[in-house]
């Protein structure tokens, strides 16, 4: 005995009637016509099922060489005026290059420029290395650079308008939210996992809130490579 049934099926606030029947022998089934999930199925096919395509070309990363005696102007001869603070292999600037943009400039500190490169620390070269290498929305990224020799040696990356995540939660009147402060928390995990996920990884080693940067959008950066590992090996 065949019992013929329909049903409503309603799908994007549109109706649709769906004819079927019901046979009342054991092996057979219930069969009816089911739009949405022949239409799922369909797209999930197309989204996920690509033979062919290729992986996208990582575009190149732009880094200029600056001339030292232009980073000088920038930051009226390393003024103590536009001194920003103090990072792992010496003092950062605020800069400002020809043509209006705002950088950050980092010279080492006194006591490096006096030693001979190759017994100077490798805080240069591991920050140098690393960012030319890598950008990410979640980092204080290279923007360019000098290394002439060990009096000139400078790294040039983005400005952060908004000064380090101490600052933020220390020196502010209207400190953050706790919502923000989630936001923030979550970024600066983010710039993490980048790091951990390169191949080799690379493990920052100086994580703390003078190191989280802020940019003008309120977005978290993670900044100062100087101490960073870069693990060839297992670590």
């Amino acid at each position: 005995m065949l019992v013929v049934f329909k049903m409503t099926l309603k799908h994007n606030n549109n109706s649709r009637i769906l004819m079927g029947y019901l046979s009342c022998k054991a092996e057979s089934s219930v069969s009816i016509t089911n739009f949405h999930a022949s239409t799922s199925t369909s797209s999930s096919n197309k989204s996920h099922h690509h033979p062919n395509k290729e992986k996208e070309p990582q575009k190149p990363i732009n880094i200029q060489e600056f001339n030292y005696k232009d980073l000088e102007l920038a930051t009226n001869n390393f003024s103590d005026t536009k001194l920003l603070g103090r990072g792992s292999h010496g003092l950062v600037y605020k800069g400002v290059l020809r043509g209006g943009r705002l950088v950050a400039i980092k010279k080492p500190s006194r006591t490096t420029q006096k030693m001979p490169i190759s017994e100077s620390p490798n805080e240069f070269e591991n920050e140098f290395d690393i960012l030319s290498k890598l950008q990410s929305p979640r980092l204080v990224n290279l923007v360019g650079f000098t290394k002439n020799d060990s009096q000139d040696r400078l790294l040039v990356v983005e400005f952060m308008s908004n000064g380090t995540l101490y600052d933020v939660l220390h020196s502010n009147p209207r400190p953050p939210t706790w919502g923000r402060r989630i936001k923030l928390a979550l970024q600066t995990a983010k710039a993490i996992d980048t790091l951990h996920s390169l191949i080799p990884p690379v493990i920052h080693r100086d994580i703390k809130s003078a190191n989280v940067l802020i940019d003008r959008n309120f977005n978290a950066r993670l900044g100062d490579f100087g101490l960073a590992l870069r693990c060839v090996d297992d670590c």
